[in-house]
């Protein structure tokens, strides 16, 4: 099969014939919310997937973001696909417009998955998905005979496993691709079956307020007890205290309460392919040198044992390196998604602490939040790059010289003067724990109590202490000199496995600004507290019902409410149409009634009057803290414990509430 004129980044400009119909397609079968007077409300916007509130077909989203994985890596290694050079000047303008590019060609499949007519939107995925999956089969057949041809600088031209490596790295990259391919045509199928069986073929849960896991959050904040062990382990910590104390619990304990968006899952997915697409081609790198070196052997007249002892050496070291780097990789994914539930837990408590201070403007934090996407994938392919070759160097400088010395009969030798050398640091770290003893028995003042676990920070004996901080003074300057050695080693061991994570910032806390990664990062989790708070959400959704009933009853009199149901919940989300608006103009009342929000009467509630008085002394205090002070418990004398009670019980602002949210 002659392949030698497919390119398949320039098909991606032909393929933009083909996408112009598809967007106009899906377009002219929605339906605008305002203006509907103009051509029936049509066409109307469509979106690839919500980036605020998006937390459904995640698998569906996390495929089709595994089918552009070709397309980000060109991007980040800014690879030239036209097949001409160009002027560096050009690269930037270059690499906007293949971003621009591919974006439009990847618009139809999460258009095809997020619009509501899900039969349509199925059946043009599967055509428009098939014909990328035959153009990237072609693509991959041609990568693997290009691969054949393909040498390197300390490889032979005519080298037969050299040529059968390139080609199993070059078919093992493209298989990612056409699974996910294969996975969304799939799940496309399996919506059609799924359509025509319920005989549901407009999504009507568009428009949905809050999500279950939102209405699960409030449940579970207006729950008294949320203490995951005894309450004699914890006391009176606060849940997220304990998640910050319990590794178990901010890690490996899953929560009801808390669903991770669409954006999240998809960044996850792609960082995975990224690790699959990079470890190949590091091990296919590693592999062509190293069977170099032991064909270079080979070429030998006399092979000696050290020479195969090098080959294994170079062998291991690499092995080492790339499983340290990828294993790294994926902790960072784990502990990444784990790190953001676990702040956006304490952003939905109102605790703030852990972010920097941040004085810039909203477009500012805005712009910054949809930054972070790019960035996160961007990071993990060079922390990845990174963390190999510093595992590599850092195993190949301790293995090299461990074999040299044992070959020239030299480690008696070097291993004493390593004990030497050391007798330095373990002679300081004695003298240091002679301090902290000398501290607690003659500098620090005895226990206040029998019962405290540590004595007062306090010094005793202020001469001795003068004389013994003096003569510190001059011993830790050479101390010193070996700490910053260690400390600048350190540094880079930190820094370089924690390039790919933006959770974490690189920086001191006075320089977190100065990380665009974290600051990236941060400014996602402002936006997303401030559209997916799970309170401020359903507080809103209770708002808008109520005026959705009240609008109703005003322009349906006719309608009798004798029969009114209930509050929907997820259980009817397949039929159901939430905060849609109401009807005006020439819309019937018909579409109306699908809506049950419209018919739910919120004034079936029964309303506590002590609830409500406690709810206005609760407010009253808190515009006017003064008043604290002439509340009637603060009256009655100290001694009477019982008309303190009965004051507290008769004025405590105590949160009641009658309101289900089932």
């Amino acid at each position: 099969m002659d392949l030698d004129n497919f390119n398949i980044y320039i098909i991606n400009l032909w393929m933009l014939l083909v996408v112009a119909p598809v967007i106009l397609l899906l377009s002219f079968i929605e339906k605008r919310k305002n203006r509907r007077d103009i051509c029936h409300g049509r066409p109307a916007l469509v979106i690839p997937f919500s980036f605020l509130d998006g937390y459904d077909n995640r698998t569906a989203y996390a495929m089709a973001f595994g089918t552009i994985t070709s397309t980000i890596v060109s991007l980040v290694t800014s690879k030239n696909t036209l097949g001409f050079d160009m002027p560096l000047w050009g690269r930037a303008i270059y690499v906007y417009l293949q971003a621009f590019v591919g974006c439009l060609t990847c618009f139809p499949l999460f258009a095809c998955l997020s619009t509501r007519y899900r039969v349509v939107g199925a059946v043009v995925c599967i055509l428009y998905s098939a014909v990328w999956l035959s153009l990237n089969i072609v693509d991959t057949i041609q990568g693997v005979q290009e691969s054949a041809n393909t040498t390197y600088w300390f490889v032979s031209a005519n080298d037969s496993v050299s040529q059968d490596l390139n080609k199993a790295t070059a078919a093992l990259q493209g298989l990612p691709i056409i699974c996910c391919y294969v996975v969304l045509i799939g799940y496309c199928i399996y919506v059609i079956q799924r359509c025509f069986r319920t005989k549901v073929f407009l999504n009507k849960q568009m428009m949905t307020t809050i999500k279950p896991h939102q209405e699960e959050h409030v449940r579970w904040v207006l729950r008294k007890s949320k203490n995951s062990t005894s309450s004699n382990f914890w006391g009176d910590k606060t849940f997220v205290q304990q998640m910050h104390e319990s590794r178990k619990l901010k890690l490996f304990t899953s929560f009801p309460f808390f669903k991770y968006p669409t954006r999240i899952f998809a960044i996850a997915f792609v960082q995975l392919n990224v690790i699959y697409w990079m470890g190949m081609l590091l091990i296919s790198g590693t592999l062509q040198i190293l069977y170099t070196i032991f064909h270079l052997v080979l070429q030998k007249t006399e092979i000696t044992s050290s020479d195969k002892e090098q080959v294994a050496l170079v062998s291991i070291c690499a092995s080492v390196s790339l499983l340290a780097s990828i294993s790294n990789s994926l902790t960072h994914i784990f502990m990444a998604t784990r790190n953001y539930r676990y702040h956006m837990l304490r952003l939905y408590q109102g605790d703030k602490t852990f972010l920097p201070q941040m004085d810039v403007s909203t477009q500012y934090l805005l712009t910054s939040s949809m930054i972070y996407p790019g960035y996160q994938v961007a990071f993990m392919m060079w922390g990845l790059v990174l963390s190999f070759g510093f595992v590599l160097i850092i195993t190949l400088l301790i293995a090299e010289p461990i074999y040299f010395f044992i070959a020239f009969d030299m480690i008696g030798d070097v291993l004493l003067s390593i004990v030497q050398l050391l007798s330095f640091p373990v002679m300081m770290l004695v003298l240091f724990y002679l301090q902290v003893y000398l501290c607690n028995c003659l500098l620090l003042q005895d226990k206040i109590h029998e019962s405290d676990k540590q004595r007062p920070l306090n010094v005793n004996n202020r001469k001795f202490y003068e004389l013994v901080n003096y003569y510190s003074l001059f011993t830790n300057m050479a101390v010193g000199l070996f700490t910053c050695l260690l400390r600048i080693f350190l540094s880079a061991i930190f820094g370089i496995f924690s390039v790919d994570r933006l959770d974490k910032s690189v920086f001191t806390r006075d320089k977190e600004n100065y990380d665009n990664g974290y600051r990236a990062y941060v400014s996602m989790l402002l936006v997303d507290n401030a559209h997916n708070n799970p309170s401020m959400r359903v507080f809103a959704h209770l708002l808008w019902t109520q005026a959705l009933a009240a609008r109703f009853r005003a322009s349906h009199r006719e309608v009798s409410h004798d029969a009114t149901p209930l509050c929907p919940n997820s259980t009817h989300a397949d039929h159901i149409s939430y905060g849609a608006a109401s009807p005006t103009g020439s819309e019937t009342s018909a579409e109306s009634l699908q809506n049950l929000w419209t018919l739910y009467d919120t004034k079936g509630f029964s309303v506590s009057k002590i609830a409500r008085t406690r709810w206005f002394l609760l407010y009253t205090l808190i515009h006017n803290p003064q008043l604290s002070k002439l509340r009637k418990r603060r009256l009655v004398p100290s001694n009477d414990s019982s008309l303190i009670n009965i004051a507290e019980d008769t004025t405590s602002p105590t949160v009641e509430s009658n309101i289900s949210f089932t």
